[in-house]
This record gives structure tokens, C-alpha cells and sequence, in this order.
């Protein structure tokens, strides 16, 4: 769960939920810090085209100081929550912005009136994000992949892009001290170590019998689409400046949590796996990871020998999936997609 999401599960209904105001407000301050009120402008648009939507009230203005230094948005309706859950996308999209001071407050602008003060920080991440249907984020991914020269990875929706943020600190390790610790990892090494260290594991979770009918593994990326198939709004596709698709971890921060591994060793992974298996990173979330495969293990040894590498990666695959290593083989052959998750 988003620590956005945690701070408004708070607060999900109003404090007199039983019998709303009409005067509930909005207000959103920030530092705009520019002449040129363009980009407030665009911010207030999307905002009303939001609050319209949802049905949750409307945008009101905006002040703003002389000379564009600080900022407020005004925003009214009957539910002060419905108006923050419409107008908080269009924040953290709003990436120019360093954060705003948003205030819920649930009544008129009167002494005793309940209110809460939350803080939002736009998603900054240091390269560009469009946002598209699911379906549309698919044939963007393919065909800058095609284009070749840069990364395009599916960050998934809003929802996702805030949970990979969380854990973000664009300063310290360095993505040189990332790269470089990922160019001293020896892949071969790695495995082995954890092959010792999950002896037991690899012995309980492998029960010698290949399955007479194997579970259908993936064969298309799940991260843009519900469950029922349909594509899901807001998709956000990345473009990383580097060839190197395998460096998206380290660009992204992506690990280091629980039991995901560190983002070095996902690149070097990531690395071995391109070189072996054309395996290139697609979609990347806050728990997610999803390959494009261009040349998947073609026989059984194969696939067993590349289900150990994943158990030893992301174990849960097989803990609450699979459930053995012999039926993730048999689901790893010709597989043209892979997808891993972390809790």
C-alpha cells in the first residue's frame, strides 16, 4: 500500500460522514516560484476536468502572489475526501513542483470546522514518463524498443509509480556506485551462494516429477491490464537514457526490500539473462518485474536449470505459485514472457 494511500485510508470518510456539508474545501498551497503562469494554468485545467469527473464538485481559482512566487488552488464540494482522492493524481504528476500543502477542511470557514493538513510530493522521477491506456503503453513499449538507443520500461499506474517512489533516494548509492557494484558481481558466483544457503529449500520445494499438465505461464505483460483483461488507465512508460536495458533496476532503485534482492544484483541478473536468453525488462512496479523473452530454455534440463536461478531470485514464484521447481520448468518452456513479485 502507498504511504499516500495510508494517509488518506485515514481519513476515508468525512468526520460527519452521516450528513456532509456543502462547504467543503480544497485548498492547495505551493511554491510556483515563476512569472510565467502556464504551467499553473494546465495544473488548475487538469484539476477541473478531474473534480468534473468525479463528480465531487468544483475548482473555484487560484491566487497567486506577485511575480509568481506562492500559490493556492481553491477546490469545493460536499465530501472534502472525493475532492482531495480527484484532485491528488494531477499533483503527483505535476513533477515542476517541489510539494504542496493540501488542507481538507469539513465545513465552511468557521472556528471548531475539523480539518487535516497532508503533504504532496509529485513523483520527480529524473526521466520522462508518458501516461497512456494499457494497451497503448504495450505498442509504445515495442516500438521504442524497436527505435533502440534508450529503455522504455511500463511503471504500471499511479498507484504503482507512487510505490516505487517510496523507497527513491535518487542520492546515495550514486547510479555509478550501483553500476559498478553490479559490474563486480559474478553471476555464476552469486547463484552458488545461495545454493548453499537454500540447500534444504531447493530439496523441499523440488519433488522430481515433471507435471503431465503444466500451468500456461504468461504470454503477454500483465502490469497494464486488470485481471479480466481490459487495459487499465494511466500507464506510465519510462524512457531511461541507456541501451543497457538491463540497468533499469539501478535507474529505477529497484530492491533492497524484504526479500528482493539489491538492485546490483538485479542488474547483474538482468544481465546474464539478456545475454542468454534475450531477456529484456519490460514492466517494473513497486513488487513487480516482467521480461519480454526472445529466446526462452527449448528443453526440459534447460528449464529446470533456469528454475533454480529464478527460486534462488524470487522464491515466491514457487512458495505461492508453482509450487514445485519441476512446475515452474515445465512452465518456463517457450515461455515468451517472465514475471516475478515480491511481497
Amino acid at each position: 500500500m502507498s504511504l499516500f494511500k495510508k494517509i488518506f485510508d485515514r481519513f476515508s470518510t468525512s468526520p460527519d460522514a452521516a450528513s456532509p456539508a456543502p462547504e467543503h474545501a480544497v485548498l492547495i498551497r505551493f511554491h510556483y516560484g515563476r512569472s510565467d503562469l502556464t504551467a499553473l494554468h494546465a495544473l488548475e485545467d487538469e484539476m477541473t476536468r478531474a473534480v468534473a469527473d468525479a463528480g465531487a464538485g468544483e475548482v473555484d481559482g487560484h491566487e497567486v502572489s506577485v511575480g509568481g512566487g506562492d500559490a493556492t488552488i481553491y477546490a469545493y464540494g460536499h465530501d472534502a475526501n472525493a475532492l482531495f482522492r480527484s484532485i491528488r493524481p494531477a499533483l503527483l504528476n505535476a513533477a515542476w513542483m517541489d510539494e504542496a500543502r493540501v488542507t481538507l477542511r469539513y465545513g465552511p470557514p468557521e472556528d471548531g470546522i475539523a480539518s487535516i493538513d497532508v503533504v504532496v510530493r509529485p513523483l520527480k522521477f529524473p526521466f520522462p514518463v508518458e501516461t497512456m491506456p494499457g494497451d497503448r503503453a504495450v505498442e509504445r513499449w515495442q516500438a521504442l524498443r524497436a527505435e533502440g538507443g534508450s529503455t522504455p520500461v511500463i511503471l504500471g499506474d499511479l498507484e504503482d509509480r507512487e510505490q516505487l517512489w517510496e523507497g527513491w533516494d535518487s542520492d546515495e548509492p550514486a547510479l555509478d556506485e550501483l553500476l559498478a557494484r553490479a559490474d563486480a558481481i559474478d553471476v555464476d558466483t552469486w547463484l552458488r551462494e545461495r545454493e548453499r544457503e537454500n540447500a534444504d529449500r531447493l530439496a523441499e520445494f523440488s519433488d522430481g516429477v515433471w507435471p503431465t499438465s503444466k500451468r500456461a505461464a504468461s504470454t503477454f505483460l500483465r502490469v497494464p491490464f486488470s485481471d479480466d483483461g481490459t487495459p487499465r488507465s494511466g500507464i506510465g512508460v519510462a524512457l531511461l537514457p541507456t541501451a543497457r536495458h538491463w540497468e533499469a533496476a539501478a535507474w529505477l532503485r529497484f530492491g533492497g526490500w524484504n526479500a528482493c534482492p539489491e538492485p546490483q544484483d538485479h542488474v547483474a541478473l538482468w544481465r546474464s539473462w539478456a545475454e542468454r536468453h534475450g531477456a529484456q525488462v519490460a514492466s517494473v512496479t513497486g513488487s513487480v518485474v516482467e521480461f519480454v523473452v526472445d529466446r526462452p530454455p527449448a528443453t526440459a534440463e534447460e528449464a529446470l536449470a533456469l528454475a533454480r536461478e529464478h527460486f534462488l531470485y524470487c522464491d515466491d514464484l514457487v512458495i505461492q505459485g508453482y509450487g514445485t521447481l519441476e512446475a515452474l520448468a515445465a512452465a518456463l518452456l517457450d515461455a515468451p514472457v517472465w514475471v516475478f513479485w515480491w511481497d
